[in-house]
C-alpha cells in the first residue's frame, strides 16, 4: 500500500512546483448532505454513522493514541462494524457499547507477540453475506517471520456475532491469502503447495477438495461436484477504488475544453462542476491530484467525496452532482461502505490470467491507476 500510494500524493508537488496545481476558480460552499442511507464515516481516528458527515455527531468508538487510522470493516448490511485499533478487534453498533472481540489483531509490534504466540491477520478479515460471522485469519510468530503469508499453522476462524465470545475454527492449514464464499456452506481459498505452486481450494465444514473450475456464479470442484452461487466477497481497496466508486455512479474526470481536466456528474456531462489545471510529475506522466485511495460515493449516488492533493487544497471534497457545489471536509475523512460481490455486478474471476476475484470499474476513464496519461 505505501508503495503506491505514497507516489501518487507527492507526483503534484514536483509536478507543478513554482506553478499554480489545483482547481480552477475554487469556490466551495457550505451545504449540509443527505445520502439516502445512513454510513459510518470516521474523521481522524474518530468513528460516526449518520447520513451526512458532521463534525459534532455522536463519536461511536474512538481509536487509540498508537493507531495511524482506523481500519474500519462494515457489515454488508451496513448495521454493524468491525473495527482494528490498538492491535484489538472491536464489534461496532449504533446505540450500543463497542465490544472487544479480539486482541493481538494486525501488524503488531514484535515484542508483542512472542515466538510461538498466536496473533490474527486483520487484512484477511471478511463478513459473510447475511451479516452474521466475522472471518480473520489466525497464526503463530515465528523466529525470524513475523505476520508470514503461507503458513502451516494459519486456521481460518469464525465469530457470530451474536454469540462473540464463541470462536469458531473453519479451516486448517490456512496456508492462504485470498479466499470468498459460495453460497452457504462452501468457502474456497488460494492454497500454498509449498513448491512454489498456488492452487485453489474448497471446503464444506472441513471437507476439502481442489478446485477444477470457478466462476462469478460457481465452482466446479476436481471430483465433478458444481457448487452453483454467486461468490461473494467484499472488496478490499486498491487500485481502481476512485474509478470503482466513481463510474458506478456516473461521475468522471475526463479533458475537458481549454486542456484543463473536468470533474463531471451524470446530472452535468455537458458542462464540468470545476477544472482542475494539472501538470507533468518527474516521469512525464500527466497528473491531476485527485487520488485513487480514499474516494467514495454516498448511498444514493449524489454525493462524491474525493481525496485531492492541489495547491489550493488538500484533503478531502464533497460533491453535490446534481447542484454542482462542493464543500470542504475535515482533514482525514473517510467514508466506510460494504462494496461486495452481491451490490456490484463488475466482478470477474478466472482460473487462468486473473485468479482472484476482481472488481474492476464499471465505465472507462481517461487515465489509469496512477492519474497518468498514456
Amino acid at each position: 500500500m505505501k508503495k503506491t500510494l505514497l507516489p501518487i500524493l507527492l507526483w503534484p508537488a514536483i509536478a507543478m512546483a513554482g506553478d499554480f496545481f489545483g482547481i480552477v476558480e475554487y469556490k466551495p460552499s457550505n451545504f449540509t448532505e443527505q445520502a439516502a442511507a445512513p454510513f459510518y464515516y470516521s474523521i481522524g481516528k474518530e468513528l460516526r454513522f449518520g447520513e451526512s458527515i458532521n463534525e459534532s455527531s455522536p463519536i461511536l468508538f474512538e481509536g487509540k493514541f498508537s493507531d495511524k487510522r482506523l481500519e474500519v470493516f462494515p457489515s454488508p448490511d451496513q448495521k454493524k462494524a468491525a473495527v482494528v485499533s490498538g492491535g484489538d478487534l472491536y464489534l461496532v453498533e449504533v446505540g450500543k457499547p463497542a465490544l472487544l472481540l479480539l486482541r493481538k489483531v494486525g501488524n503488531l509490534e514484535p515484542r508483542n507477540v512472542r515466538v510461538g504466540e498466536e496473533f490474527y491477520k486483520y487484512t484477511m478479515l471478511q463478513w459473510d453475506a447475511h451479516s452474521q460471522y466475522i472471518y480473520i485469519a489466525r497464526d503463530k510468530r515465528k523466529k525470524r517471520v513475523f505476520e508470514q503469508s503461507f503458513s502451516t499453522d494459519a486456521t481460518l476462524v469464525h465469530i457470530d456475532v451474536s454469540n462473540p465470545t464463541c470462536i469458531d475454527e473453519v479451516i486448517q492449514d490456512f496456508r492462504s491469502l485470498k479466499y470468498f464464499f459460495v453460497g452457504d456452506d462452501f468457502i474456497c481459498f488460494d492454497y500454498a503447495l509449498g513448491n512454489g505452486d498456488v492452487i485453489w481450494k474448497c471446503s464444506l465444514k472441513g471437507n476439502i477438495q481442489p478446485m477444477k473450475e470457478g466462476g462469478v456464479e460457481g465452482v466446479v470442484l476436481q471430483d465433478g461436484t458444481r457448487i452453483d452461487g454467486r461468490i461473494f466477497l467484499s472488496y478490499g481497496g486498491g487500485m481502481y477504488e476512485r474509478d470503482i466508486w466513481l463510474s458506478r455512479y456516473g461521475f468522471s474526470l475526463s479533458e475537458s475544453p481549454k486542456g484543463y481536466i473536468g470533474f463531471y456528474s451524470r446530472h452535468k456531462q455537458q458542462v464540468p462542476i470545476f477544472r482542475i489545471r494539472g501538470g507533468l510529475n518527474i516521469k512525464g506522466g500527466f497528473v491531476h491530484g485527485v487520488t485513487q485511495y480514499g474516494c467514495s460515493v454516498l448511498a444514493g449516488g449524489r454525493y462524491a467525496l474525493l481525496n485531492v492533493w492541489h495547491d489550493n487544497f488538500k484533503g478531502q471534497l464533497l460533491i453535490d452532482g446534481v447542484s454542482g457545489q462542493y464543500r470542504e471536509l475535515p482533514r482525514n475523512t473517510r467514508v466506510h461502505q460494504n462494496l461486495n460481490s452481491s451490490n456490484y455486478e463488475n466482478v470477474i474471476f478466472s482460473m487462468t490470467g486473473t485468479t482472484w476475484p476482481e472488481f474492476l470499474p464499471i465505465g472507462k476513464h481517461r487515465f489509469g491507476s496512477f492519474d497518468q496519461i498514456e
